[in-house]
């Protein structure tokens, strides 16, 4: 066996074990043993680790029957903290959290220019009025939620359309004016993360997420870790081609989801279908037409409008189409629907895209999932860096494929 797959193998270990210690709080070696198949000596090296970096203490000892008593390890949330930032066009939003990558206190930074060097400028800014007050030894890491395709071994931003991020060393420049070397990932991949570690999906093994926004963003975890895949560009679910003939996609190519079931073409639709003459909801209050968005249309079709109902079940097709494939592929246990959309769309949004993926699906994998929304707030993609970066940094890899260094 090859050095890296050994390494490999050590780093999901930890990583397994800190999510059964995550899980319980407080558990035994011999408990660790049971659960996780692994053995004695590999829990016993990977909790010593663990207590070296401060993440666990003994609570005592309790009865284990006829043998001797077995000591309990607790996992200290609180010993140390995580930072999670999220950057946006609004500005820069982070959060300070505990280990179980709940926030304690979160702080807002912005706006901020489109170029590089002001984004990097303002999240260095951010930290700096954060740590202000706190200890750096006490920061277990840093992670940064980023627009665009970022290169998980290099910490490059690939490409980005909402700053002039596009090949920028982002990570290397952002360590050389941090007290330690962050981690930076694609916001969508953060959201599923904060999902798994907090949400809907924490008792989820594998994970098909789904960000619904103005434009669709997609992330999959196997075995609660990031598969970005060979080229960090792995979940882009918004450009799966669904109309061979449709719209152009802003990838470059026709036809892609993205043109479909994103906010955008929610809007769009609704907007057509009012210019035929139909009567909505929609164009009640002031703005009229140019008042129509998706988040109203969304809302509409809880409340009962046709034209909303029709837009959402036309959107929901397309997201069926595309989700159904993703389940045969991949075999999730749940699918979740996140973003901004997500969070208001509650049962309706969930039962409208379960109605269109499952007659898709392949027989056998029918009942072995479930659809569900988002049930982590607007922090979601800060709270999932700050996990990103615990993991990281506690297993020295964020994938079971990308392996970090």
């Amino acid at each position: 066996m090859s050095t890296s797959k050994i390494v490999k193998s050590d780093q999901v270990n930890v990583a397994r074990v800190l999510q059964m210690l995550r899980e319980e709080r407080r558990c035994s070696r011999t408990d660790l043993v049971r659960r996780t198949g692994l053995s004695a000596a590999t829990i016993s090296q990977i909790t010593n680790g663990l207590i070296g970096k401060r993440l666990l203490r003994s609570a005592g000892t309790q009865s284990a029957g006829r043998g001797r008593p077995v000591e309990i390890l607790e996992y200290i949330a609180e010993a140390r903290f995580a930072l999670g930032i999220e950057v946006h066009r609004e500005g820069v939003y982070g959060v300070k959290t505990d280990l179980f990558a709940k926030p304690i206190r979160d702080h807002h930074l912005g706006p901020v220019a489109s170029s590089s060097e002001a984004v990097i400028n303002s999240i260095v800014e951010w930290v700096d009025e954060v740590m202000a007050d706190e200890s750096a030894a006490d920061c277990i890491g840093i992670g940064i939620a980023l627009p665009g395709l970022v290169d998980q071994r290099s910490g490059e931003v690939k490409f980005s359309t909402e700053f002039n991020l596009s090949q920028v060393p982002a990570v290397d420049l952002l360590e050389s004016r941090l007290s330690s070397r962050p981690l930076a990932t694609n916001r969508t991949y953060a959201a599923a993360m904060a999902e798994s570690w907090l949400g809907a999906a924490k008792e989820i093994d594998h994970l098909v997420y789904v960000r619904l926004e103005n434009s669709l963003g997609g992330a999959i975890l196997i075995d609660r870790l990031p598969y970005w895949g060979s080229n960090s560009a792995a979940g882009s679910i918004a450009h799966i081609p669904v109309q061979p003939s449709g719209l152009p996609c802003r990838c470059g190519s026709s036809g892609c989801l993205d043109t479909v079931a994103s906010g955008a073409a929610i809007e769009r639709r609704a907007r057509e279908e009012i210019k035929r003459g139909r009567p909505s909801v929609l164009l009640d209050g002031p703005g009229g037409l140019n008042a129509v968005s998706a988040e109203r249309v969304v809302r509409a079709a809880e409340g009962g409008d046709q034209v909303s109902i029709d837009v959402l079940n036309e959107t929901c097709e397309w997201l069926g189409i595309a989700l159904a494939g993703c389940v045969n592929m991949l075999g999730p246990g749940m699918i979740v629907l996140g973003g901004h959309l997500g969070r208001i769309g509650g049962d309706l949004l969930a039962k409208l895209v379960d109605d269109h993926t499952r007659p898709r699906v392949y027989a056998m994998s029918q009942h072995d999932y479930q659809v569900a929304c988002t049930t982590v707030g607007q922090d979601a993609v800060a709270c999932g860096a700050a996990a990103t970066a615990l993991l990281a940094t506690i297993s020295q890899s964020v994938s079971l494929h990308s392996p970090l260094g």
